[in-house]
């Protein structure tokens, strides 16, 4: 006797949401999905666990991880604003912003000048 199990990431579809993105600051729809694994048995889904919320910007293309608790609440209601300060930046494919506060930041700074957070280069 055997068994056929296996484990695989699954990609699960909420919806448009409203908010501001970290990364280029447009004031538009962000699409967001939620990423958990799942535990197949003989290719049968049994056990979902863990998740995290992935969110994708409209405008720049940019990848951003959406805190859990913010990530729940969307899920409920897809009205809620999601803020910039719930994200943070995976990808960024816009002009590098501060990771702290999102604000634009030039090559040539070592500090963010609207919060004064340490950028690394």
């Amino acid at each position: 006797m055997f068994f056929i199990a296996g484990m695989s990431p699954k990609l699960y579809q909420i919806g448009n949401v409203m908010g501001e993105c970290p990364a280029c600051g447009a004031q538009d729809k962000l699409f967001l999905v939620k990423r958990s694994q799942t535990l197949s048995l003989f290719f049968i889904p049994v056990v979902k666990y863990g998740g995290e919320y992935l969110v994708t910007c409209g405008q720049c293309a940019s990848l951003m991880e959406l805190n859990p608790q913010m990530g729940k609440r969307v899920e409920r209601d897809l009205n809620t604003r999601i803020s910039p300060y719930d994200m943070h930046i995976i990808k960024n494919k816009n002009l590098p912003r501060c990771p702290q506060c999102g604000r634009q930041v030039y090559q040539d700074q070592n500090y963010c000048p609207g919060c004064g957070h340490k950028l690394e280069r």
